[in-house]
C-alpha cells in the first residue's frame, strides 16, 4: 500500500463532512472513516469532480448508494491517483482517458481546456437557472442544517439583552422589503469568530463576535441589510450549485433532486458559503436601497465593512472576509455609488441604552484551556 491521505468524507447518511483517511490501491481507493473500516472505492465507479487541473484539490464522487464523496486537497495525492488508474479504465469526469500513453497528454490539454471554458462560462449560468428548480421546503431544511451545524441549539443566544437589537434592526429591514419576501429568520451565535452569513432557506447568522466589533447600531444595520440581500436573491443556493457537481445539475435538468443534498454538502464543504464578486455586487446594492428605505444611514456599509477588517486583524481568512471579500475597490464603489444621493432622514431603531447594555451583556470571549 502506498502513502495515507487526510480527506474530508461526505457518506451522504448525515450532514457534514467527517474526516478520514485514505490510500492509492491497484483496484482503488481504500478509504477509511474514523470510526469505520476500510472500504474500497474501485476505479471504474469513480466519478472525478474537481482535480482535472493541477493544484486544486481532488473530488471523487463513488457511485454506492447513497452517493459518496471524498475531497482531498494534498497535491501529491492528484499524481499517484492519476498514476495507479489502470490502462482501459474510462473514469468518469476525466474524460475517459488514462495518462500513460505518448499521445495522451495532447489530448489532456485539450480536454481540460475545454472543460475550464465550459465550467467558467457555463455551469454559473446553468446553475443560476437551475436555482429555482430547487424545492423550497428542501432548500429550508437544508439550510436549517446549515445553521445548527454552525450554532447548535446551547450556542444559540437567547438572552434578549444580547439578540434583542440585532432582532430590532433585521425587523425593520423585513419591513421595508429586504429580504424580497423570501421567508426569512435571524440567530445571533455565541462564537468570537468575526462572522455574518445567510445560509440557504433564509436562515441568517450573526456572531456575538460581530456583535463586538461593531461600533454601532448602524453598522449592524448595515450587515443585516447585506446578508438581507443574499436572502432576497437565493445567493447561498446559487453558490452552491455553482460549486456543485455537474451530476447535480444534470440530474435537476432532468427533475430529479435525489442527488441534490449529498452534492450540495459536497460543494458547501468546498465552498464554505463563499460568493462570487457578481453576488457581493448585487448584495451590497441592495443592502444600500434597504437601508434608505428604513431611514438607516448606507454609508454605515462602508464603515461596518472596515470595523470587521479592524477586528479580524490577521485573521483575514476566517469569517466574514473569508466569504464575503472586502478590497478597497469594493469600499470605493460603495462610497461612490452614494455620492450623489440625497441624504437619508435617521430614525432611530435601537436606542444608545440598548446597545450599551447589549455590549457590556455580550459573554465574555472563552478561552482554550491551559496546556492547549
Amino acid at each position: 500500500m502506498n502513502r495515507e491521505y487526510a480527506a474530508e468524507l461526505h457518506d451522504g447518511a448525515r450532514p457534514g463532512a467527517r474526516s478520514a483517511t485514505l490510500r492509492v490501491s491497484p483496484e482503488g481507493l481504500r478509504v477509511t472513516s474514523t470510526e469505520g473500516l476500510p472500504v474500497l472505492w474501485p476505479f471504474a465507479e469513480l466519478t472525478l469532480v474537481r482535480g482535472q487541473v493541477r493544484d486544486e484539490p481532488v473530488q471523487l464522487e463513488w457511485r454506492s448508494v447513497p452517493v459518496q464523496v471524498v475531497i482531498v486537497r494534498d497535491p501529491a495525492f492528484r499524481t499517484e491517483f492519476l498514476a495507479a488508474i489502470p490502462r482501459g479504465t474510462r473514469l468518469r469526469g476525466s474524460g475517459g482517458l488514462r495518462p500513460g500513453a505518448p499521445w495522451v497528454w495532447l489530448a489532456v490539454v485539450l480536454a481540460l481546456l475545454a472543460v475550464v471554458a465550459a465550467w467558467h462560462f457555463g455551469v454559473p449560468a446553468l446553475a443560476d437557472a437551475l436555482a429555482d428548480r430547487v424545492p423550497r421546503d428542501w432548500e429550508r431544511e437544508f439550510g436549517k442544517q446549515v445553521v445548527t451545524d454552525f450554532a447548535p441549539p446551547n450556542r444559540q443566544v437567547q438572552d434578549t439583552v444580547v439578540a434583542g437589537p440585532a432582532r430590532r434592526l433585521f425587523s425593520r429591514l423585513e419591513s421595508v422589503g429586504a429580504t424580497g419576501g423570501e421567508s426569512a429568520h435571524l440567530v445571533v451565535a455565541r462564537d468570537e469568530l468575526v462572522n455574518a452569513f445567510a445560509a440557504p432557506g433564509g436562515g441568517v447568522v450573526v456572531t456575538t463576535g460581530l456583535l463586538r466589533a461593531m461600533r454601532s447600531p448602524d453598522e449592524l444595520a448595515a450587515v443585516l441589510a447585506h446578508e438581507a440581500g443574499h436572502v432576497k436573491r437565493r445567493h447561498a443556493l446559487r453558490g452552491l450549485l455553482r460549486q456543485a457537481s455537474l451530476q447535480v445539475l444534470l440530474s435537476l435538468v432532468a427533475g430529479d433532486a435525489s442527488a441534490l443534498s449529498t452534492g450540495l454538502q459536497a460543494a458547501g464543504a468546498l465552498g464554505r458559503l463563499s460568493y462570487s464578486r457578481e453576488h457581493e455586487r448585487e448584495a451590497d446594492s441592495d443592502a444600500l436601497g434597504s437601508l434608505a428605505r428604513a431611514s438607516l444611514p448606507p454609508m454605515a456599509l462602508a464603515g461596518a465593512l472596515e470595523s470587521i477588517r479592524a477586528a479580524a486583524g490577521e485573521g483575514l481568512e476566517q469569517g466574514f472576509l473569508s466569504t464575503h471579500p472586502s478590497t478597497p475597490d469594493r469600499l470605493e464603489r460603495i462610497r461612490r455609488s452614494l455620492a450623489n444621493q440625497p441624504r437619508v432622514e435617521v430614525r432611530e431603531v435601537v436606542t444608545p441604552e440598548q446597545w450599551r447594555a447589549m455590549r457590556a451583556a455580550l459573554p465574555e470571549p472563552e478561552r482554550a484551556p491551559a496546556g492547549h
